[in-house]
C-alpha cells in the first residue's frame, strides 16, 4: 500500500501545498516523501482506513508537523481500523514557539532521588537538582518565559500523566511504550498551553488531540480523508478548522497586550496549577 499511499498524496499535492502553513520551512515534495515513508516503515499503518490516514497525514499537513516517528513531532498510530494522530513533545514546543510572545519554553522530568521544590503563591519558582541515579520518572514540569519577563509554570505528577495516558486508544503500541519519558512531558506542555497568551496554533492542535482522545471526535470529523477529493470541496472538517481559527482570531483582537503579571494560581495533587485569568482554550464547536 506504501507505493499506492504515495501517488495518492502526489496526486494530492495542491491540497498538501493548501494545508502547509505559509510559515512552514517543509516544502510539499519533503512532507510527501516523510509521510509515505512512515506508511512504508510501520507495515500496521497500512492496515487502516485510507480515510483516517489520509485524515491523520493531512492534520499533519495543516498543523506544519512532519510525521516522522523519529523527529517525535508528529506520530501516526493504528488502532485498529483507525489511524490516530498524536502531535510529539517537539512537535508541540514548536507549535508554541510560533507564538511571538514566548521567548522559550521547555519541559522536564523529575526522576526518584532528584531534589525537587515546587513554590507558589505570590512568587512562583521551581528548584530541580538532578541526582541522575534514577530512571523512574516521578513527576514532570513545563515553564514558559515570555518576551516580558514573566514566567509560567505547571507541574504534574506521574499518576497525573499516566491518567491521560490510558485515555488513548493504543497507547500500549504508540509513542508512549517507547518514548515515555518525551510523552509525559509533552503532556504537561500541552496542559499549559491552554493559557499561555496567543499561542493559538498549539492550543488548536490540543483541542482536537484531545477530542480524538476521548472519542468525541474522529480526525475525519477535522479533515477529509479523502485524498483524490477536489481542492475546492468543503467538508464539515475543514468548516471545523475555519470556525477554530476565527475563534482565535477574535482573541487575538480582544487582547490589547501581553499581560505584566503572573496569574493567582491553584494546587491540585502534588503541584499542579492553573491561572484563575487564563485564556480561554478554543472549544470544538459540537454538531455540523
Amino acid at each position: 500500500m506504501s507505493n499506492q499511499f504515495k501517488e495518492l498524496l502526489v496526486k494530492a499535492q495542491d491540497r498538501i501545498a493548501i494545508s502547509l502553513p505559509k510559515s512552514s520551512p517543509i516544502s510539499v515534495e519533503r512532507f510527501i516523501e516523510v509521510a509515505s515513508n512512515e506508511v512504508k516503515a510501520n507495515p500496521k499503518l497500512s492496515l487502516c482506513s485510507p480515510q483516517s490516514l489520509g485524515a491523520a497525514v493531512m492534520l499533519g499537513a495543516r498543523l506544519g508537523l512532519e510525521p516522522d516517528a523519529t523527529l517525535g513531532h508528529y506520530y501516526l498510530v493504528p488502532y485498529g481500523k483507525q489511524c490516530t494522530p498524536i502531535i510529539g513533545y517537539r512537535g508541540l514546543i514548536e507549535l508554541i514557539s510560533r507564538s511571538e510572545h514566548i521567548k522559550s519554553v521547555y519541559a522536564q522530568a523529575v526522576y526518584e532521588g532528584d531534589t525537587f521544590h515546587v513554590e507558589l503563591g505570590t512568587s512562583k519558582s521551581i528548584k530541580h537538582c538532578p541526582a541522575f541515579s534514577s530512571s523512574n520518572v516521578k513527576a514532570v514540569y513545563a515553564v514558559a518565559e515570555y518576551t516580558n519577563g514573566t514566567i509560567e509554570m505547571e507541574v504534574m505528577s506521574r499518576a497525573q500523566v499516566d491518567e491521560i495516558k490510558t485515555q488513548q486508544r493504543g497507547w500500549e503500541r504508540g509513542p508512549w511504550a517507547k518514548y515515555y519519558e518525551s510523552m509525559a512531558r509533552k503532556t504537561v506542555l500541552r496542559r499549559m498551553a491552554k493559557y499561555l497568551p496567543k499561542a493559538y496554533e498549539a492550543q488548536r492542535a490540543a483541542s482536537i488531540e484531545e477530542s480524538i482522545e476521548c472519542g468525541a471526535k474522529t480526525v475525519n470529523d477535522y479533515i477529509d480523508g479523502e485524498l483524490d477529493a477536489p481542492v475546492q470541496s468543503q467538508t464539515q472538517g475543514q468548516r471545523l478548522m475555519e470556525e477554530l481559527n476565527v475563534r482565535n482570531s477574535k482573541q487575538e483582537a480582544n487582547s490589547a497586550k501581553l499581560p505584566t503579571h503572573l496569574h493567582s494560581d491553584r494546587v491540585e495533587s502534588v503541584g499542579r496549577h492553573q491561572t484563575s485569568s487564563q485564556d480561554e482554550m478554543p472549544k470544538v464547536p459540537q454538531g455540523n
